[in-house]
C-alpha cells in the first residue's frame, strides 16, 4: 500500500503522502486500514460499495490532509481496490483484474498520452508483462493471483523480471540504461561504464549461502585460484563485455563519493588495467554539468515520429485490416504500440461459440463419413454440452454478467439449431487456416466452415461460411466487406475448390446473408487489401474520429482526436 500510494496517478503531494503515513503510525494502523477508517468503508464486502457513497464522504480530517485532486485520486484507488478484491474472491482471470487497475487508475493512459520515448518503452514493458501473465495462466490453468504473486516475486529474486527487449531500444534517439549482462550481443556508438570504483565494479565478493558442489560446476576455474581471485576474474570478464559494446566511444565514469557515504572510494582496478597507467592523481573530480539532447516528438500522421525506426508487422490478418479500415489510429495503438486491451467479453463469447460450432460440425462430419447406425447425427443436447465445455470466462464484469451472457448464448444456439442447422449440410473443412503471400508481406486467415454443394467433373463446388456473434450488419456494410471475397480467392487458389457461394451467419438474430464474391468483388477486395498494407508500411495512422466508433474504442481516453 505504501508503494501504491506513492504512484503519481493519485496526485498526492509529498506532504500529503507524509501526513497519511504519520497518521497511520500514530493510530497504529496499516495504511490500508487508515484509508478505510478515513473514508468510513470496509473494502471487500460482498455488496458493492456505490461509487457515489465513496465520493460523497465528508470527513474534516480528510479535508485537512488532502486537497480536492488528491481526494478524487484516493477515492478512485479505493473504488478500484473494492472492485478488484471482489474479482479476486470470484476467481476472475488475473489479466482482467490487472487490466482494470492499469486502465481505471490512468496508469496506462499516462504513458500513452506522453508520446515520448519513455512512454513508448513503458507501454512496451506493460504489454510484455501482460503477455507473461497470459502465458502463466495458460501453463497453470488452475492457479490463482496469490500463486502468481509468489511466482513473480521468485522470478524477480532470480533476476528474471520481465523487461523490454533491449534490442528494441537501439532504434530510439535516447539513452539506453541496461545491465552489463543485458548488453551482451548489442552494440552502441557510445557506451558509458559507470561505478568504476572498488567494491562496486568489481563488486564485493559475497560467498554463496549454499555452496555449489564442485562436481556440478561445468566450467571449473584453476583449482589453485582463491575464491577472491576467481571472483575478480569473473568481474573482469563482465567489464570486458561492457567495454566492447562501444563502437566509437567508451566513457569510463567514477565518483569519489556515492550518496551519503563518508569514506572516499578508490578507483577500480579495471581502470588501471584498461588505461595501463595510474589514475589516482586524476581521481579528484570537479563538479560539472553534462548536457544530452532530449527526445522530442513531432506531430504527424503517427504517434511515433517518423525518424524513430520501428519494426512493423509483415504478417496481416483480416481483423488487422478491419481495424485499419475502422480507424488507422486505432490500428497503431493496437498493433504498433501494442497497448494492452481490456479482456473483452465479446471476444471471449465469440471464441466460445466458434469453438462450440467447430466441435459440433466435427461430430456431423464424422457421422456422415462413418457407418450408418454406428455414429449418430449430433443432437441439440450435444451442442449445448459442447457450449459449456468451451466456455471462456475472461472479460465479463462479474459472475452475474457472465451467467446472463451464458444463458443468452444457450438460447442463441437453440435458435440456431432449430432455424439454421440442417443435417443436409456436408462440411468439408472446419477452421481451415491459410496464408497468402503478397510480395514481402503475408495475409493469413481462418475460414469457419467450407460446405460441399456438389462435385462436378472432379471439382468440388463449395460454400464458405463465416459466423458472426455481433449485430446484423447493414447491407451497405456487407457489400464493402473484404473478408469472404478474400477467403474465396484462397479457397480456389490453394485448395482447388470452386467457390459458388458465401454466407455470413449472424447467430444472435438467426440470420443468414449471402455475400458478393463475384470476380469483380474479389479483385476490388484484393486491391483494397494491398492498399491498406501499403498505407501501414508508410505509417499512415491518421485518426478518423466518429462519435459511435470512438465511444466503443478502448483507446478513447488517450486518443486526442476521440469524440466522446
Amino acid at each position: 500500500m505504501y508503494k501504491l500510494l506513492a504512484m503519481s496517478v493519485w496526485k498526492l503531494t509529498p506532504r500529503e503522502y507524509m501526513d497519511i503515513n504519520r497518521l497511520a503510525r500514530e493510530e497504529r494502523l496499516t495504511l490500508f486500514e487508515e484509508l478505510e477508517k478515513l473514508w468510513n468503508i470496509k473494502l471487500g464486502q460482498e455488496e458493492k460499495i456505490p461509487l457515489d457513497e465513496i465520493e460523497d464522504i465528508e470527513n474534516p480530517i480528510i479535508e485537512k490532509i488532502f486537497n480536492a485532486d488528491s481526494i478524487a485520486g484516493v477515492t478512485n484507488l479505493l473504488t478500484i481496490l473494492q472492485s478488484s478484491i471482489l474479482k479476486v474472491k470470484d476467481n476472475r482471470p488475473m489479466t482482467e483484474i490487472l487490466y482494470e487497475f492499469v486502465k481505471s487508475s490512468g496508469y496506462l493512459d499516462s504513458f500513452v498520452s506522453e508520446e515520448s520515448a519513455d512512454g513508448l518503452f513503458a507501454v512496451s514493458n506493460i504489454q510484455k508483462f501482460f503477455e507473461s501473465i497470459k502465458k502463466y495462466e495458460k501453463d497453470n490453468p488452475d492457479s490463482n493471483i496469490y500463486e502468481y504473486v509468489d511466482f513473480i516475486e521468485y522470478c524477480i529474486e532470480v533476476g528474471e523480471s520481465p523487461v523490454v527487449d533491449q534490442s528494441e531500444l537501439e532504434d530510439f534517439n535516447a539513452v539506453n540504461i541496461l545491465t552489463v549482462h543485458g548488453s551482451k550481443g548489442l552494440e552502441f556508438p557510445a557506451v558509458f561504464l559507470v561505478n568504476l570504483v572498488a567494491q562496486r565494479f568489481p563488486s564485493r565478493n559475497m560467498s554463496d549461502s549454499i555452496p555449489m558442489p564442485e562436481d556440478l560446476i561445468k566450467e571449473m576455474l584453476d583449482k589453485k585460484m582463491s575464491q577472491e581471485e576467481a571472483h575478480i576474474q569473473e568481474e573482469r570478464r563482465l567489464f570486458y563485455v561492457g567495454a566492447t559494446r562501444a563502437k566509437e566511444k567508451l566513457y569510463l565514469s567514477a565518483a569519489s563519493f556515492y550518496g551519503d557515504a563518508k569514506t572516499k572510494k578508490k578507483p577500480s582496478v579495471f581502470l588501471y588495467e584498461i588505461l595501463d597507467r595510474d589514475v589516482a592523481e586524476e581521481f579528484n573530480f570537479e563538479k560539472g554539468k553534462v548536457s544530452i539532447d532530449g527526445y522530442e516528438g513531432q506531430e504527424n500522421t503517427s504517434i511515433i515520429p517518423k525518424e524513430v525506426k520501428i519494426e512493423l508487422m509483415k504478417n496481416f490478418s483480416y481483423s488487422q485490416l478491419d481495424t485499419y479500415e475502422l480507424c488507422p489510429r486505432k490500428y497503431e495503438y493496437a498493433y504498433v504500440l501494442r497497448v494492452p486491451q481490456k479482456p473483452n467479453a465479446s471476444l471471449s463469447f465469440g471464441t466460445t461459440v466458434h469453438n462450440t460450432l467447430k466441435d459440433f460440425y466435427t461430430l456431423l462430419k464424422t457421422s456422415k463419413e462413418g457407418i450408418e447406425g454406428i455414429v449418430s447425427e449430433p443432437t441439440l443436447e450435444e451442442l449445448l454440452k459442447l457450449y459449456n465445455k468451451n466456455w471462456v470466462r475472461a472479460g465479463y464484469d462479474n459472475t452475474k454478467h457472465e451467467n446472463m451472457k451464458k444463458e443468452q448464448g444457450e438460447k442463441m444456439l437453440k435458435r440456431y439449431f432449430e432455424r439454421i442447422y440442417s443435417n443436409d449440410e456436408t462440411p468439408l473443412d472446419l477452421e481451415e487456416s491459410f496464408v497468402m503471400h503478397l510480395g514481402e508481406s503475408t495475409f493469413a486467415g481462418k475460414i469457419d466452415r467450407i460446405d460441399l454443394i456438389q462435385e462436378d467433373n472432379g471439382v468440388k463446388q463449395v460454400c464458405i461460411v463465416d459466423y458472426k456473434t455481433g449485430k446484423v450488419k447493414k447491407e451497405a456494410d456487407i457489400k464493402k466487406d473484404l473478408q469472404l471475397p478474400l477467403y474465396a480467392i484462397f479457397v480456389e487458389e490453394k485448395l482447388g475448390y470452386k467457390v459458388v457461394s458465401a454466407q455470413y451467419i449472424f447467430l444472435e438474430e438467426g440470420v443468414k446473408i449471402e455475400a458478393d464474391i463475384s470476380q469483380k468483388r474479389r479483385e476490388k477486395a484484393k486491391e483494397r487489401m494491398v492498399e491498406i498494407i501499403e498505407n501501414i508500411k508508410a505509417r499512415d495512422f491518421h485518426a478518423e474520429p466518429d462519435m459511435f466508433k470512438c465511444g466503443m474504442c478502448d483507446y478513447r481516453t488517450v486518443c486526442e482526436f476521440a469524440k466522446t
